[in-house]
């Protein structure tokens, strides 16, 4: 992996299985989103990857996103997807 510029999703998704251990409300849906999505990342950049958390504890349902929060392009197609379920 040295030298990649994005952890591949199926890697990242096993990370955060292990590293994530509180329920945060919407964790299932964006692991949902990682693995189902057609419009999913190919890649968890490095960005995305040290976000996630704050993501999950700040947002605690998609009522409370603000779409014009700094949030990386990742969660925002996470938003649109939850949505449309």
């Amino acid at each position: 992996m040295l030298g990649q510029k994005a952890l591949p999703v199926d890697d990242a998704i096993s990370y955060w299985k292990i590293l994530i251990t509180t329920n945060y409300a919407l964790y299932p849906k964006f692991m949902q989103f990682l693995t189902e999505a057609t419009n999913r990342p190919r890649g968890i950049t490095r960005d995305m990857w040290l976000i996630l958390p704050d993501f999950l504890k700040t947002v605690k349902t998609l009522d409370d996103y603000d779409e014009n929060g700094c949030w990386p392009s990742v969660i925002d197609q996470f938003v649109e997807y939850a949505r449309a379920l």
